[in-house]
């Protein structure tokens, strides 16, 4: 029998939302009611947002405050750079689901819905991200990117490059913190080396339908790397793991990850 005092403390304990959105800040002023608005028009009503806030110095606390919503819940990290706000983020993330979403980029209103059910059906899939609209500074339409579906698939378009778009993805908490969480040596391919590492314990998959709209422009922070900084031999490890589970060879995994290296490369 519960005692009464047990009956109240049961009573108090918050629900968790169907879905935590990570969402790592910094100076994101310019785009951030867009962003916000997208989340608060969602058909999926049962989500939290864990705003991480990375040496921000313009107005984007009182953005989110005027929002007053109590789903909105603000963090600051101690620490510098999206590594380290994405995994502290993820320590305060309550929801078993997480999805991950930039400041600049839009949610389609029934992106939760759509990545909520699909992982709920699908207990195998660590992680599913989405095909997207690309839109420019402004909210102009200016193209589509339109990703690989199929977990066979996805897993042989990762061995040679990025499948998902990071901000379109949601995954399974657990699983990701069990693995470590994202790797601090991998400020530049965090997203990717994360999803290499997923790939060998379970599947992952992409929805082909568009879930975000994914703002291209000058700032990006994929944008800003040096080829020195990709850490080679970290990505060359997990794609290795990776390669084991899809039945490729440890000389096929490497050969991929020579021409990986080179493409990001002529990036540059």
């Amino acid at each position: 029998m519960v005692s009464d005092h047990g009956q109240s403390a049961m009573m108090e304990r918050p629900v968790p939302p169907d879905i935590s959105v990570l969402m790592p800040i910094h100076n994101g002023r310019r785009h951030l009611e867009a962003s916000l608005q997208s989340l608060l028009d969602q058909t999926l009503p049962s989500w939290e947002l864990v705003a991480v806030l990375d040496r921000c110095t313009d107005d984007t606390r009182k953005i989110l405050e005027a929002a007053k919503d109590d789903r909105i819940r603000i963090t600051e990290t101690s620490t510098p750079g999206i590594v380290a706000a994405l995994n502290h983020g993820l320590q305060l993330c309550r929801a078993d689901f997480v999805a991950r979403l930039d400041a600049d980029d839009i949610c389609e209103p029934f992106r939760l819905a759509v990545q909520y059910a699909y992982l709920r059906k699908r207990p195998n899939v660590a992680a599913v991200g989405s095909s997207a609209t690309l839109i420019d500074d402004d909210g102009r339409v200016v193209g589509r990117r339109i990703v690989v579906s199929g977990r066979a698939r996805v897993i042989r378009r990762l061995l040679w490059r990025n499948a998902l778009i990071h901000p379109s993805v949601t995954f399974r908490r657990d699983i990701v913190m069990s693995l470590g969480g994202y790797n601090l040596a991998c400020q530049w391919a965090e997203d990717y080396e994360l999803w290499l590492r997923l790939a060998r314990a379970m599947d992952v998959d992409n929805i082909q339908v568009p879930l975000l709209r994914y703002r291209v422009h000058p700032a990006q922070i994929s944008r800003g790397f040096r080829l020195r900084e990709l850490p080679f031999r970290t990505l060359a490890a997990a794609r290795l793991r990776a390669a084991k589970r899809a039945g490729i060879s440890p000389l096929g995994a490497m050969a991929r990850h020579v021409v990986w290296y080179v493409a990001q490369a002529r990036r540059i």
